[in-house]
């Protein structure tokens, strides 16, 4: 393939993309790791792991003041670093400050190079899920304010001056016996900002952020200054972007347009920006012509994206059909850059973190009734006017998986949720509920579908669902809503625990197996994950049922419950949050035990929680085949200034009032 190209694209994770890469200027041997990688290269597992000889120096000092011993590898390495880093957990990152760290670091790159004189490109990316250092040295780099540990833009502790100076001694080093390498490096997390100093020039860093963010016009100011910043610091930067999509939010999620335009003007304003990354796992059409747009761009900024999507859908589905197939990618584009979708918990939750985390409601709440219809009349014309075999197959294919997003979007009741997450009237409860059976059926279809291989978690849905209709519990004293509800309660085709959870929310009367679970006891029967401390403290003010409800940043409790083996378990709490949070998400865990064993684990994770001080109402169930349940709540990520409220933790047999036949 010639060149030149507008950006070198490093690495797009994509089962038919993976390691391409253009317009090199270097000539690098292999391509810019993406992946955290300080266990690759600087301190190679395959010197370290096995024999537990980790040198004592680098190893972090912890924020409870203990050193962080690596683990062992769960299995034998293998030789391969990028195998073996998949053997061995690497949520935790070296001391940067210790003299002994970048010398023993430079040790190990010289006799990396000297074995392969030919190597041009040497990882130094930071390992995820931050584990940093807070010795005397690196605490005094991160600095204190009013007390408090710095933070950077992100939120995360303010590593930039600590870390960034690490590489700029081992760049120094290195490259003045071997001046022709490169040292790859990730802006990301705590070491996100760019530092006070300019790095070595043959420092890449690629800035981690996805710019589907970037449409919100407060984040776009404050990702171009970032840009500026870091342009200003280093000579090479890669945009390292996420461009996950379907596979990750149940609906085709593109941005043809804003994301093509975006690209051009980063190449424009930045010419420090050579390359580009983009994280995705996409294995099958879910996003249609998304991938060929991007890398049309990425080829050539001066690309037409609207006239790529119509030439894609032209090769697709045929000349007659393509203009259908256009406008329901139309639709999807206008759907994620519109005004209703920045009204959604999802959205408001990831306007000041690097990517848009997934999860599996509040992100369709901005679809409204007849979306679906008009999509589905768009995808029937498609299949009707494609015009050879293999464009109609092919048309089919895309019709199974709006079919698959139809479902989704039904089976959660999405069309009826206003986007702030609620309800406004007694009328749209009773509609809502009118829709549960269907919106059964739809859960059912997803579960079902041939599809339901390429998404994770989809045993999470009814518990998705549940929880949404639950929204009608303001409007429960409604006359209409509680016949919906009796008459919901009564209907066989519903599993058991809707019926069980629609009898409770009637005023059925039923045995709380949670001793204390709305918290008016001083004495808190739960304690914190696996009997350890409880982390949550109890308060009086906000609470959801009675006066006292357990608040914490890093809410953890855990309750055991005896129960009866071979009957279904319906649980209920009510949480939120003072504020919306950038990475902060709330998780529930119902693990029902047999023999002292845990047999199976019901998790609904990823959740994102209303942050106006309002409650909402979490549902789960589980089936226990054995004599004890063990229920895990926690709240992860969530910064300094936020809290999780809990309150009204409820747990019901469903078997005691529910006939199940």
């Amino acid at each position: 393939m010639q060149g030149p190209f507008s950006f070198r694209l490093e690495r797009f994770v994509d089962w038919r993309l993976a390691n391409w890469w253009w317009n090199v200027p270097w000539g690098a041997k292999r391509n810019f790791y993406g992946s955290h990688s300080i266990t690759l290269d600087v301190f190679p597992l395959y010197k370290y792991a096995v024999n537990q000889s980790w040198p004592k120096e680098i190893l972090p000092l912890q924020l409870n003041g203990k050193k962080y011993l690596p683990p062992k590898p769960k299995k034998p390495l293998t030789g391969d670093p990028m195998t073996d880093r998949k053997l061995y957990y690497n949520g935790w990152n070296p001391c940067f400050s210790h003299p002994r760290s970048a010398a023993i670091a430079v040790e190990n790159i010289l006799e990396i190079l000297k074995k392969d004189p030919n190597r041009h490109e040497i990882a130094l990316t930071v390992n995820d899920n931050s584990g940093m250092c807070f010795c005397g040295s690196c605490a005094a780099g991160v600095g204190k304010v009013n007390g408090k540990f710095r933070r950077n833009s992100m939120g995360y502790h303010q590593f930039s001056e600590v870390y960034w100076k690490w590489v700029n001694t081992i760049a120094e080093q290195v490259s003045a016996k071997y001046p022709d390498v490169w040292f790859s490096t990730v802006a990301y997390r705590d070491v996100q900002d760019p530092p006070s100093f300019k790095l070595h020039p043959r420092v890449v860093v690629k800035y981690c952020f996805e710019l589907t963010q970037v449409a919100d016009p407060k984040v776009r100011d404050s990702y171009m200054k970032k840009m500026t910043d870091w342009s200003e610091k280093c000579s090479h930067l890669i945009v390292r972007d996420y461009v996950y999509g379907m596979n990750a939010y149940l609906i085709p999620r593109v941005y043809f347009r804003f994301h093509s335009d975006l690209l051009k003007e980063l190449k424009s304003r930045f010419p420090q920006v050579v390359g580009f990354v983009g994280e995705s796992t996409e294995i099958l059409p879910f996003n249609g012509p998304k991938t060929k747009v991007t890398l049309e761009v990425l080829r050539d900024v001066r690309t037409n994206p609207e006239k790529a999507v119509m030439d894609w859908c032209v090769d697709c589905v045929g000349p007659k059909a393509a203009p259908y197939l256009e406008k329901y990618y139309q639709f999807w584009e206008e759907y994620w850059t519109g005004p209703d979708i920045r009204k959604t918990a999802w959205y408001t939750s990831c306007g000041s973190i690097y990517m848009q985390l997934f999860e599996r409601s509040s992100h369709l709440f901005a679809l409204r009734h007849g979306d679906m219809k008009y999509c589905r009349e768009l995808m029937e014309k498609t299949v009707a006017l494609a015009d050879t075999p293999s464009r109609k197959r092919r048309a089919q294919i895309l019709l199974e998986l709006f079919e698959f997003s139809e479902s989704a979007v039904k089976g959660l009741l999405a069309e009826h949720i206003h986007p702030e997450g609620a309800l406004y009237s007694a009328e749209e409860a009773a509609a809502l509920l009118k829709d549960v059976p269907s919106a059964w059926k739809h859960i059912q279809k997803v579960q079902n579908s041939r599809y339901k291989s390429y998404w994770s978690d989809l045993n999470t849905l009814p518990a998705n669902l549940l929880s949404n209709i639950a929204l009608i519990l303001k409007f429960r004293d409604d006359a209409n809503v509680r016949k919906e509800l009796a008459q919901l309660s009564e209907n066989q085709d519903l599993p058991l625990m809707f019926r069980g959870a629609f009898r409770i929310w009637q005023g059925t009367s039923a045995a709380n197996l949670i001793e204390n679970g709305s918290f008016e006891n001083p004495k808190i029967t739960g304690t914190g994950w696996s009997g350890a401390g409880l982390q949550g403290v109890r308060m009086k003010g906000l609470a959801s049922d009675g006066n006292w409800y357990l608040a914490h940043r890093s809410l953890d409790v855990e309750f055991r419950v005896p129960v009866q083996a071979g009957k279904t378990y319906l649980f209920m709490a009510d949480a939120c949050t003072n504020k919306s949070s950038g990475e902060g998400r709330f998780g529930f865990n119902l693990s029902p035990y047999r023999n002292g064993k845990a047999v199976i684990h019901y998790k609904t994770m990823g959740i994102v929680l209303p942050g106006s001080m309002k409650y909402q109402t979490l549902c789960g169930v589980a089936f226990c085949p054995g004599d004890m349940l063990r229920i895990n709540l926690y709240a992860k990520n969530y910064e300094a200034d936020e809290k999780v409220y809990l309150d009204n933790v409820k747990l019901y047999c469903v078997d005691d009032f529910c006939t199940g036949k």
